[in-house]
């Protein structure tokens, strides 16, 4: 693992939460740099922002971890269910078996180091995709702010600029709580057999993917809790700025925003699949074997 390649991940990450900042009230950002006059000063500066930015990023991944937490467990099952079928999967299961032994395949992956920097690949991959698909949201939304912030007062931009964190928050919040009504639905662990409740639990989503086949990425995505309350309060700030100011450019900035964020959504559920073949076919390829 290559820890200045994480560093400058973690950075990319904290410095997009920074420039929603800055987006936001970049006069008020440009008078503190002001006062870094002298090269020292400058130096000092740059090594305090990327200090920040790398700190910012580790708890903002952290943030998205759990944000998408259920929707990783969700993608597991798909990749399942694509790769295996429901028939294999559904005979795992019944035999209290894992259908995907990740910790296994992990530990053996561990045994090579060209196979530990491929899957360190993978992993920064997953982290500033799912980093991005709530960050350009963030970033949109800040655009729209700021555009019509001079035809404002300072108090009303103020309120609606903060509502970008309570949005962050509230979505962090819902994926926390234990009431599934306010989560969502709760995908099951694939290999939580520890008691006949879990079990069963395991046993209901497979019946009830197999009886809704057609249940694919974008409907875990614009049904999961976090996404649904991002986008309603983004979205409701921009349909009042749009009819505010009269300007349907909000209503297209925001729709493109929303589009890339699902691209990009999109983009790391893909990497989760090549991410879960990489760990099963090396494991399975060197079973039985000492890895070099």
């Amino acid at each position: 693992m290559k820890t200045t390649e994480i560093f400058v991940e973690q950075v990319i990450i904290g410095g997009l939460v920074i420039l929603i900042g800055y987006i936001l009230f970049p006069q008020d950002v440009e008078k503190c740099l002001k006062c870094f006059d002298g090269t020292f000063a400058q130096i000092s500066l740059g090594v305090l922002l990327v200090g920040a930015a790398y700190l910012i990023g580790i708890v903002y991944d952290r943030l998205t971890d759990t944000m998408f937490q259920d929707l990783e467990r969700h993608c597991r099952w798909s990749y399942l269910f694509s790769k295996k079928g429901f028939d294999e999967v559904w005979e795992c299961v019944q035999s209290d078996k894992d259908p995907y032994p990740e910790n296994q395949y992990r530990i053996a992956v561990l045994k090579s180091d060209s196979a530990v920097y491929k899957e360190d690949y993978f992993r920064r991959r997953l982290r500033l995709t799912r980093a991005f698909a709530t960050l350009i949201p963030g970033v949109s939304i800040a655009i729209v702010l700021h555009i019509y912030k001079g035809c404002t007062n300072e108090a009303w931009y103020t309120f609606k600029a903060a509502l970008i964190p309570v949005a962050y928050l509230l979505a962090f919040l819902s994926k926390n709580t234990k009431y599934e009504f306010i989560r969502g639905e709760i995908p099951p662990k694939t290999n939580d057999f520890n008691t006949e409740e879990k079990k069963k639990k395991i046993e209901t989503y497979c019946e009830n993917y197999k009886s809704k086949r057609k249940r694919n990425f974008l409907l875990f995505t614009f049904f999961d809790r976090a996404f649904i309350v991002l986008f309603f309060i983004f979205w409701c700030i921009t349909i009042v700025e749009a009819f505010l100011s009269e300007q349907i450019k909000f209503i297209s900035v925001m729709l493109a925003g929303t589009i890339l964020a699902t691209i990009v959504t999109w983009t790391w559920w893909r990497i989760y699949y090549t991410y879960f073949d990489f760990l099963k076919d090396f494991s399975e390829a060197n079973k039985g074997e000492k890895s070099k």
